[in-house]
């Protein structure tokens, strides 16, 4: 099931899973549960301008990322806020995550040296709405 009830658990379980704080009130997030209620994935979308937001995920089991889901998660930034981009920031080091994303049809834009710590490089992926293949 796909939960955009903003509940406070699915916060954080992303909180916990990156090892970060997003603020309620400064960010939005979209779950995918089981019948059950069991948490599989996160989507937060924070750091907001007028035409980009960041997408972070946060996952225990890459089963999460269906069809239904993929659309959801990019019509909300693109669709109802009408945001022309959307940005990711990955560790280096984090080849599942990196090939996820550009599987999904992010594209490489950068590193951010010593974004994670020292010696830990962040990698910026960027998508484009007319590239976002989830909205046709």
């Amino acid at each position: 099931m796909i939960d955009k009830s903003g509940h406070p658990a699915l916060l954080q379980f992303a909180n916990a899973v990156l090892e970060v704080n997003f603020l309620p009130e400064e960010c939005r997030w979209i779950g995918s549960v089981t019948e059950d209620m069991q948490i599989m994935g996160v989507v937060v979308y924070s750091r907001w301008t007028k035409h980009n937001c960041e997408m972070s995920v946060a996952s225990v089991t890459p089963r999460f990322l269906t069809r239904s889901f993929l659309k959801v998660v990019f019509g909300y930034p693109f669709n109802e806020l009408g945001l022309a981009r959307v940005t990711a920031v990955v560790e280096a080091d984090n080849h599942k995550a990196l090939n996820m994303n550009r599987g999904l049809g992010f594209k490489d834009e950068g590193i951010l040296r010593n974004w994670y710590g020292e010696g830990r490089d962040g990698v910026v992926m960027g998508m484009l709405k007319d590239e976002c293949k989830w909205l046709k």
